[in-house]
């Protein structure tokens, strides 16, 4: 059959269009009605052969044809259009020019077996006689023509409101596009912080079990002495306190990406449940509270065991850190059927403050606290019960949160007794997986004693000074302390205010506080200093995790004389305490001189500072929750950190305990920088890194990094070089941030290369700038993954680089401070297996480029001090 031949003569208007809308087919029927030829149609776009009216300055059937065109494209469904006006071309020998018709056309998507658009079908039906009539009709009586007025009337609104419509659909379309987009982004934003949490919390593992694996074994050790095995303890139990924050953040990563999956257990869930609570008998008992369990004597469930066992943990983990003492908490366990199902129902209720009611909906949100994280009331970085909620949900069950009977906070959950259908149960005694997090997480609950000496008076006849430090975690205290008792005394505080209390009782020489503190804080304390006139001018040191620049400048603006980032050298600690101190007793024994003369050192002091510029370079406050992580990620590291460090200066017995403390050491330092990463990448992003510039020498910095890389180096079995040129000059830079840059790029050189491999560093001068190549022979970088390396939380995608998995920061952190140093980076590589080339370029250093630099800096005045 003649199919081509059927459709040309076919009596209604057809056109055939293509995806790109060009024609291919067209009937006889459509060519007379728009008075067009076959062959002038064929292989152009419609808008070509038919376009708008140049002499209508309102014509509009270019856009709305195209509109429907796309629209069934888009949705692959027929497109019916309002009636429109599109005028045609008259042909040369009818004079030319564009005649005024009406269509009302449909468009409908040809769909191949796969259901994709391989045609449009475009058909018209020719309306204009029918506008023209009712335009133009002559009513033959008098009587008729007020109707037919109305008639037309009614006709020229319903075309003008079918082109509104249009119109708005549309708009309409055109929003829901922008809505499509922006779904799509905010879904890709959503996976990458997915898959950023995860790397985040494989990365912070790998250096805790290199920390807590050998501690484990030195503690077992019979040659330590008893002050190596108490710091080694302070380490180990730190140390699980940072694990249980990173097995929370990868148990929120893992239910985002839809990898954690429910296996079930046959247990006597009475049993299980006592169990749990049992170790928290000895917390009860240590805050005095009043701890009882109504369970029924059997109750056999099919369930997750270790879910349900990290839900009962956080619930009664809650329930004590925010009970006081004395205060009562009631754990139940009940059996009921709904619909035919049953499921059993747990209840954890106590006596502490509450949820406020108009908060009950958010408290199960990721990271979502109560009260303002600045004067947190609890630490923690607001997991618990997001975790509680996800793994509920897990279970196919439901938790809801109300007030108790004893005045506090109830959470009762609910969840199905039987596993779903088709579900493998296993049959087993549970004696629970996670006793270890048990109890640490019962061990950060109890609440030290305090170690402060309220009755302390000075020795007026001894000249030793006296500092205050003000930190709620004891082992830090007590270190800081430590690194402080051979040159002063030391009294302590657990928090603001009694760091206040203290203070106005001793009057001290200087005050150490951290920041963020349970209850009342750092600023708190400074606050109120501040305004006390007897203590008012007493140094502050404010030590805290959080860094911050827009913070930092607020605590100075406070008052505070210093700021001391976590962790910090001990050396470090004791020279900034030793020369505040130094100044204030200076300041005090002018201040006696001057008013023995009738002087006013107050004013003096004001003068000279009303001569300083103001503190700049303000920024907005990063996200609460970086903070927040920063401080509880890196508080627990510095301990470790600093024990593992005290712990190298103990006299060792054997080559395996040096070895076992050094590896806790290198570990501790390897976690300090990847908390650092995150922080710089912030940073970076919001252009707040600076730089503290020197004139140095290259091959300085790079021996220094070349020494501390060649131990991996050598542990991995690969060869490494450095070669150079010429005498090199000096350059300008940050000699810290300098070294951050080499040490990233050999580093990751090392990680990628196999063993026995090789890797060259050259350096040579080339007219302004020292040109540095980093080469190795590795696994190389594959050709669609080389135009992202240097963008932040991308990793190229193969089997070296998976077992190498980090947080995709580290080269992106390295071009944004090559550009501070006014350098390029670029990255070469003819793919795997092939090695790879980091081509590094820096300026040398140029006396008139740092005199004007120097100028600049002099007019900071004492920005940097």
């Amino acid at each position: 059959m003649d199919f081509k031949t059927l459709f040309e003569q076919a009596p209604d208007l057809y056109c055939v269009l293509l995806p790109d809308f060009t024609v291919i087919a067209v009937s006889d029927a459509y060519n007379r009605a728009t008075k067009t030829r076959r062959e002038e149609m064929i292989g152009k776009t419609m808008f070509e052969v038919f376009p708008d009216n140049p002499d209508d300055p309102n014509a509009t059937g270019v856009t709305n044809l195209r509109h429907s065109l796309e629209t069934a494209l888009r949705t692959k469904q027929p497109d019916s259009m309002a009636v429109q006006k599109y005028d045609i071309r008259r042909p040369q020998e009818e004079g030319g020019g564009f005649e005024e018709r009406y269509w009302s056309p449909v468009n409908t998507p040809i769909l191949n077996e796969q259901g994709e658009v391989i045609y449009l079908l475009h058909k018209a039906q020719d309306v204009t006689d029918f506008i023209n009539l009712k335009k133009q009709e002559q009513w033959r009586t008098q009587e008729s023509e007020q109707w037919r007025s109305r008639a037309i009337q009614v006709e020229s609104d319903i075309y003008e409101r079918a082109q509104e419509i249009q119109k708005a659909n549309k708009e309409l379309a055109a929003k829901e596009r922008e809505l499509r987009k922006l779904y799509e982004k905010l879904t890709e934003l959503d996976r990458q912080k997915t898959q950023f949490f995860a790397n985040v919390s494989h990365e912070l593992r790998t250096p805790l079990t290199l920390i807590i694996g050998p501690v484990d074994q030195l503690l077992k050790s019979p040659e330590i002495t008893a002050k190596t095995k108490e710091l080694l303890e302070l380490i180990r139990k730190n140390a699980m306190a940072l694990l249980r924050q990173v097995n929370d953040l990868l148990d929120i990563a893992k239910f985002d990406a839809g990898e954690l999956a429910a296996h079930y257990e046959q247990i006597q869930l009475n049993e299980f449940v006592k169990r749990i609570a049992d170790n928290f008998s000895v917390l009860a008992q240590e805050k005095n509270i009043q701890f009882t369990l109504d369970l029924p004597e059997e109750l056999k469930v099919e369930v997750d065991p270790d879910k349900l066992q990290k839900i009962v943990m956080n619930l009664l983990g809650n329930a004590f850190k925010f009970t006081p003492a004395n205060g009562k908490i009631r754990i139940s366990l009940e059996n009921k059927v709904k619909e035919g199902r049953p499921y059993f129902v747990l209840s954890v209720a106590d006596s502490g403050p509450g949820i406020p009611e108009n908060q009950r909906k958010n408290i199960f949100e990721r990271f979502f606290q109560i009260e303002d994280s600045k004067v947190r009331q609890k630490g923690g970085t607001g997991l618990g019960l997001s975790i509680v909620k996800d793994f509920t949900d897990l279970l196919q069950g439901k938790v809801e949160v109300s007030q108790a009977q004893e005045g506090g906070a109830q959470f009762i959950i609910e969840i199905p007794m039987i596993a779903p259908e088709k579900t493998e149960v296993f049959t087993s005694i549970h004696e629970g997986s996670q006793e270890l997090t048990q109890q640490q997480m019962i061990s950060e609950l109890i609440e030290e004693k305090s170690e402060t000496t309220p009755e302390f008076y000075k020795d007026e006849e001894s000249d030793q000074a006296v500092i205050l430090v003000v930190e709620d975690n004891s082992a830090l205290r007590n270190f800081v302390a430590s690194c402080l008792s051979a040159e002063f005394r030391c009294v302590t505080a657990g928090d603001g205010l009694e760091g206040y209390r203290q203070a106005q009782l001793i009057k001290p020489d200087l005050i150490l506080t951290d920041l963020m503190m349970p209850k009342y804080d750092g600023t708190y304390l400074i606050d109120h200093l501040r305004l006390d006139q007897e203590i008012k001018d007493i140094p502050v040191i404010v030590l805290t995790a959080r860094a911050d620049d827009k913070l930092r400048m607020d605590l100075l603006s406070r008052g505070a004389a210093d700021y001391l980032l976590k962790p910090f050298p001990p050396e470090e600690l004791l020279v900034r305490v030793r020369n505040h101190v130094s100044y204030y007793r200076a300041k005090r024994l002018l201040q006696t001189e001057l008013e023995m003369q009738g002087e006013d050192l107050d004013e003096m002091v004001r003068e000279l500072a009303s001569a300083n510029q103001e503190l700049k370079r303000l920024s907005k406050m990063k996200d609460e929750f970086l903070a927040t992580l920063s401080h509880e990620l890196r508080t627990p590291a510095s301990i470790i950190f600093s024990y593992s460090e005290m712990l190298k200066e103990e006299e060792l017995e054997s080559e395996f305990m040096i070895e076992a403390i050094e590896a806790v050491n290198r570990n501790a330092k390897m976690q300090l920088r990847l908390v650092s990463d995150l922080l710089d990448i912030a940073r970076s992003m919001k252009g707040k890194i600076s730089l503290a510039r020197e004139k140095i020498l290259f091959e300085d910095v790079l021996q220094e990094v070349l020494q501390s890389q060649n131990y991996f180096a050598k542990e991995k079995g690969v060869e490494l070089k450095f070669k150079t040129g010429p005498a090199l000059p000096p350059i300008w830079a940050d000699p810290v941030r300098l070294s951050q840059i080499l040490g990233n790029l050999i580093s990751n050189a090392i990680k990628f290369t196999h063993p026995g491999g090789h890797i060259l560093i050259e350096a040579v001068q080339n007219k302004g700038f020292i040109n540095v190549s980093v080469i190795d022979d590795g696994e190389g970088i594959t050709p669609d993954y080389l135009p992202h390396i240097f963008k932040p939380f991308t990793q190229q995608n193969s089997t070296l680089a998976r077992s190498h998995t980090g947080l995709g920061l580290g080269l992106s952190i390295v071009q944004h401070l090559v550009q501070l140093h006014g350098g390029t980076i670029s990255a070469h590589s003819e793919g795997l297996n092939r090695g790879s080339k980091f081509l590094l370029s820096l300026p040398v250093f140029d006396e008139k480029l740092i005199s004007n630099f120097d100028s600049i800096q002099r007019q900071d005045g004492d920005l940097h001090h």
